[in-house]
């Protein structure tokens, strides 16, 4: 796992997740793969054991010689020293080639796969493409979201964008698209406690036991401009995710505007589960799809 996906609270660990356990892993990976990668696996164990054949026979051979007399003992263990020891050394290089090309095989294939699903580039990666070495610690929590969401793509259906910015002025960090629904999020690094949405009409985020300022996030304007631009049968889900180590998202998680406060892993786990059970790996739908792409900045 990248990364840049850091210390969360809680810890993120797709092996946890029900959709990432079938679809993610080595289940990602397609049988034609599989297939070259298990023909690399047996040529490397045949080039191994027919060194293994011939050291063997060499060192057998030294020890009937030593057994009639015609060899002493030192040339004998000598030779079985060597051999052993050259034998190990073949046998690791040529392992590590085999376990070098596999991982080779399965990060071209994770590649092709996805490539083609991910549009847009993360606003970090953005703002050191333009300003090699500018400090961007607040754009930080928009990377971590990026490298998760990465995860995402071993589903069969859904589709990765990076950096909306709407007409109307509101932007969000990422969107992911997968069947009719259409997820907005935004992320945010707290520093400690468990964190709800404050009551009232403006939507911000409040520490439970009162310790810091109000944070106001509007994510709820994008989602309004983006559900304007939609056709009106995809639905717009908002999210904000948060990040921080001893960060908990509390019990108020849906603002009045319907916005939900998740952590990394409970976010995940959501957009995971509802784009491979809910919409069943479908592909989303050629609107929202072009939609997004529109809105790129």
């Amino acid at each position: 796992m990248s990364s840049d996906i850091g210390v969360q609270t809680p810890p993120v660990h797709p092996v946890d997740w029900a959709w990432y356990r079938e679809f993610g892993g080595a289940a990602a990976v397609p049988p034609s793969v599989r297939a070259r990668n298990r023909r690399i696996g047996r040529r490397a164990l045949a080039k191994a054991g027919a060194l293994a054949v011939v050291v063997g026979g060499i060192v057998l051979g030294s020890g009937l010689l030593w057994v009639r007399g015609s060899l002493s003992g030192r040339p004998v263990l000598l030779i079985a020293l060597c051999g052993t020891a050259g034998l190990a050394l073949y046998t690791r290089a040529v392992v590590s080639r085999a376990l070098t090309a596999r991982r080779r095989n399965v990060a071209a294939a994770a590649r092709a796969a996805r490539e083609d699903r991910i549009f847009g580039i993360p606003y970090v990666a953005a703002v050191q493409v333009a300003r090699p070495g500018f400090p961007v610690p607040a754009l930080r929590p928009a990377r971590t979201t990026a490298a998760l969401l990465d995860l995402l793509l071993a589903l069969p259906g859904p589709s990765v964008f990076h950096r909306i910015g709407l007409p109307g002025g509101s932007t969000a960090d990422h969107a992911v698209a997968c069947g009719n629904a259409v997820f907005l999020l935004d992320s945010i690094q707290l520093h400690g406690g468990t964190w709800q949405w404050a009551p009232g009409a403006r939507d911000a985020l409040v520490r439970a036991d009162r310790a810091a300022q109000p944070l106001p996030l509007p994510l709820h304007e994008a989602a309004d401009e983006l559900r304007l631009i939609l056709d009106p049968d995809v639905e717009v889900i908002p999210i904000v995710v948060v990040h921080g180590a001893r960060t908990a998202a509390g019990r108020a998680s849906l603002s009045q505007h319907g916005v939900h406060l998740l952590t990394a892993s409970a976010a995940l786990e959501r957009l995971g589960n509802t784009c491979a059970y809910g919409f069943a790996g479908t592909a989303p739908l050629p609107g929202p799809q072009e939609a997004l792409q529109n809105l790129l900045v």
